[in-house]
């Protein structure tokens, strides 16, 4: 069964929810609440190799930017500088900001995706109202 981008998206944003709710939000350790996008990706496509490596980094990339000082992503990437090149440099986690105008983006994102892919109602076979104004 063949998944669109929207559909993956969320998919791999559940995941990383998931994730920090298990963990909680009174573990100290942020990397705790991490996970690797390439088991994400690899877990949900199947795929492995180059292509598992490109997917990930274009998930990640797209999801969690390097952005220094802030991230401008609805996940965060690893903050550890002594392994975030190595070790997790396809790590990210879900985050909470409440005085951010976006308090939990991962969860907002997931409903913007839902709504869209919400069937608009077809009102082609409902009665028309008319209205008299005098």
């Amino acid at each position: 069964m063949a998944i669109n981008d929207d559909e993956l998206e969320i998919t791999i944003l559940q995941k990383y929810i998931d994730q920090y709710k298990l963990v909680g939000v009174e573990n100290a350790s942020k990397c705790a609440r991490e996970l690797d996008m390439r088991e994400i990706i690899k877990e949900i496509t199947g795929k492995t190799g180059q292509d598992l490596e490109l997917e990930a980094s274009i998930w990640h990339n797209r999801l969690a930017p390097r952005t220094p000082g802030q991230s401008a992503g609805v996940l965060r990437p690893c903050s550890d500088s002594t392994i975030m090149n190595t070790t997790h440099k396809y790590h990210a986690r879900a985050f909470t900001d409440p005085i951010n105008n976006q308090p939990a983006p991962a969860w907002d994102r997931i409903r913007d995706l839902q709504s869209k892919q919400e069937k608009p109602k077809n009102y082609s076979n409902s009665t028309q109202i008319t209205m008299v104004l005098d």
